[in-house]
């Protein structure tokens, strides 16, 4: 500030006392009273001004020009305040006027906080409820985030536009003045302007209830219905020259695909999968579908796979169309694993948001867990719930056994931390954790525990905290929900469990964090819980699969397993639900070994992947020797099953491009390419069906041809 300076020049004490005077109005009137522009000490927005309904009138002009629009937020100041802000970028903000006869200065931009200042024109704002009215201009983006102008060419070889919006983490503020924060949510009341051409389409989150045409600018004003609460991020506007197949779930939620004309045929596929799965999570929640339709659209550009927008889900067209004579069976289960991840954000995100992206991952995880679920309920044949222990699980187990992962729940404050965290530890950490709590807590409780958290903070908000307190109450008795859930969520990594046996022959139990690079170093005090877990060991034996759950806690050295002299073999983990890894002693493994090569299903086909990836991932953390490890696949002559496989192909792969490192890798080599030769020369595989076939796009093939 200048007055300090000024106070240095003045000779005379009056003059003084009326510079300070002039000063200190300045300062109340554009300060808060902490002395600073809090405008340029924050980055969130302050919670005493909250929006309530946005009415927006936007014209997306995909000729590029950027006509005047205007949006309309109704908002509750909870104190008096001497300025209040919104989101905005990329915008201009050209008149703001507020209801109750309070006049307003000229907005002003923060750049660095992606903000605009609105300010009285003196004194302070009364609290109490308002209308503040903002004109602006802005243009559609050139990038593919914000309100963005995409681009295909059509049969006839024109290139055709549209416009289309990706607003998800912090870009509705490209498209509209708004409050760009989850917790910031409010019903929205949207008017788009398109051309008067009836080959134009607009779309929204609602229903269209209105279409007003005037001659003289030959534009098309489409007024749709209010929304219910949401966030902004979940807000979407599309104009475009494409076409639409309608149906209908049984449950009678209307399910609409869009895309180009002479793509549309290509929707079927992800049609079937959003009207089954709508009503398979209707089911299961208990919950009906909060919106009037769902629309599906596929997007030529899109910087995702898609986008969960609340009744206007978007697609990048690679993630929805699926033509049966190009498509592999791959691209059939990987487009119904992406609709079903979007629908299941209609409940876990939209329906209930995180209150701040550190609980970023209460949306992705349980739309990652809930995808899984409901394709494999739909596609029965697919055994989609033991692909997902593969191919998630056991995949992010890799990742975050290395020193640079983060824990699941992430602090994060400014856009470009925020974008960094729909990484693979929020989707398939987050996922995997979540199965291995409904795994111990069981089933039904589980969903009982979920519908609760829904209700009760449906249209609104919650943190982490908020759904292990509604899962708590359905928990197994002596079981807490939120010491248990922290050790996985609020630290990275994940333990290594020991197996030994005493000469009491009991098996003991112990715990320590796995890492791959064996020679890697870490400090416990890093972490409140010191790289500790609440573990919940489920085993089966050559005598029992279904053993009582056992709890191998973070406060204790050891837990020991009492076992009957006449068994044979025991796996721990069973049906690989829980996040760790396991390592037994040399008798162990040798059981195990023995168990597969005599019988192979007396172990279920998802241990013997477990397997076979803890073989190899403690092989390489130089836990295990790779002998051993290699001895372990041989039975795979014999497998018949695909996800055993899946953990196999991966293993060898690995195995391989790390040979040049290792003499210990020579030593099993030469069965390594034995394997292989057994694998082309039997008719075993003939029994696995075929469309885990198709999809088993390469089973070590690489290196054995």
């Amino acid at each position: 500030m200048a007055y300090s300076t000024r106070c240095k020049l003045a000779s005379v004490a009056a003059a003084l006392l009326a510079a300070l005077a002039i000063v200190l109005i300045v300062v109340f009137t554009t300060m808060d009273n902490g002395g600073e522009n809090l405008w340029d000490t924050e980055s969130r927005l302050p919670f005493s001004v909250v929006p309530s309904r946005y009415d927006i009138l936007l014209h997306p002009d995909i000729n590029e020009n950027s006509p005047t629009c205007t949006v309309k937020i109704d908002i509750e100041l909870k104190e008096d305040r001497e300025w209040f802000v919104v989101h905005g970028k990329n915008l201009v903000i050209s008149n703001a006027t507020l209801s109750g006869s309070v006049d307003l200065k000229e907005p002003f931009e923060v750049p660095k906080n992606e903000w605009w200042v609105i300010q009285p024109a003196q004194g302070s704002i009364p609290k109490g409820s308002y209308t503040v009215t903002l004109e602006f201009t802005g243009s559609l983006t050139r990038s593919i985030v914000g309100f963005y102008r995409s681009s295909y060419t059509n049969q006839q070889g024109q290139k055709r536009y549209i416009a289309t919006t990706k607003f998800e983490p912090t870009y509705a503020r490209l498209a509209f003045p708004c409050f760009d924060e989850p917790a910031m949510k409010a019903s929205y009341k949207v008017r788009l302007v398109k051309p008067a051409s009836p080959e134009y389409i607009a779309l929204s989150n609602s229903d269209v209830m209105a279409n007003t045409t005037d001659p003289g600018t030959n534009l098309t004003t489409v007024e749709f219905a209010e929304t219910v609460k949401m966030s902004s991020y979940l807000a979407a506007f599309i104009v475009c020259d494409f076409v639409k197949s309608e149906t209908v779930s049984e449950r009678g939620v209307p399910v609409n695909v869009i895309a180009r004309k002479e793509q549309i045929d290509n929707t079927k596929e992800a049609q079937y999968v959003a009207k089954n799965v709508v009503d398979f999570y209707t089911e299961y929640f208990n919950i009906s579908y909060p919106m009037p339709k769902i629309d599906l659209i596929a997007i030529p550009d899109f910087v995702s796979g898609a986008m969960e927008n609340w009744g206007l889900i978007t697609f990048r067209e690679t993630s929805f169309l699926f033509d049966p004579k190009e498509n592999s069976p791959a691209n059939q289960e990987s487009i119904s694993e992406t609709v079903a991840h979007e629908l299941a954000h209609m409940w876990f995100g939209n329906l209930v948001t995180m209150k701040w992206w550190t609980d970023l991952w209460l949306n992705e995880g349980f739309a990652t867990f809930m995808a899984q679920k409901s394709v494999a309920a739909l596609h029965k044949d697919w055994d989609y719930g033991d692909q997902f222990v593969v191919d998630t699980l056991l995949s992010v187990l890799k990742l975050d056994a290395e020193l640079s992962s983060h824990p699941v729940l992430q602090e994060v404050s400014s856009p470009d931390q925020i974008t960094e965290i729909f990484d693979t530890i929020s989707y398939d950490k987050g996922s995997s954790v979540i199965l291995m709590l409904e795994a111990f807590m069981g089933e039904e409780p589980f969903k009982k525990g979920l519908e609760s958290y829904l209700r009760t903070h449906q249209y609104n908000n919650a943190e982490t905290a908020n759904l292990w307190s509604a899962l708590q109450d359905f928990a197994p008795k002596g079981v807490d929900v939120t010491k248990v859930m922290d050790t996985w969520t609020r630290q990275m990594g994940f333990p290594l469990v020991t197996v030994n046996r005493n000469q009491a022959g009991e098996l003991v139990l112990s715990q320590k964090r796995f890492l791959s690079n064996h020679d890697a170093k870490y400090d416990p005090s890093t972490s409140k819980f010191g790289y500790k877990w609440e573990i919940p060991v489920k085993y089966s034996t050559s005598s029992s699969k279904d053993n009582e759950l056992i709890w191998l806690t973070s406060d204790e050295e050891t837990v020991s397993i009492p076992v009957d002299a006449s068994v044979q073999w025991i796996k721990l983990n069973h049906n690989q639900r829980a996040y760790y890894r396991v390592m037994y002693d040399e008798q162990g493994w040798a059981a195990l070994i023995s168990a597969l090569n005599q019988k192979l299903e007396q172990i279920d086909a998802v241990d013997r992947a477990g397997l076979i990836s803890d073989a190899f991932s403690l092989a390489d953390a130089e836990e295990l020797k790779y002998e051993t490890a290699l001895e372990l696949t041989q039975y795979l002559k014999n497998e018949v099953s695909f996800v055993p496989w899946d953990a196999g192909s991966t293993a060898i792969s690995t195995l391989l491009q790390r040979l040049p490192t290792s003499e210990d890798l020579m030593v099993g080599l030469g069965k390594a390419f034995s394997l292989c030769n057994d694998l082309y020369s039997t008719e075993h595989l003939d029994c696995v069906a075929s469309l885990l076939l198709e999809i088993w796009e390469n089973p070590g093939s690489t290196y054995c041809c």
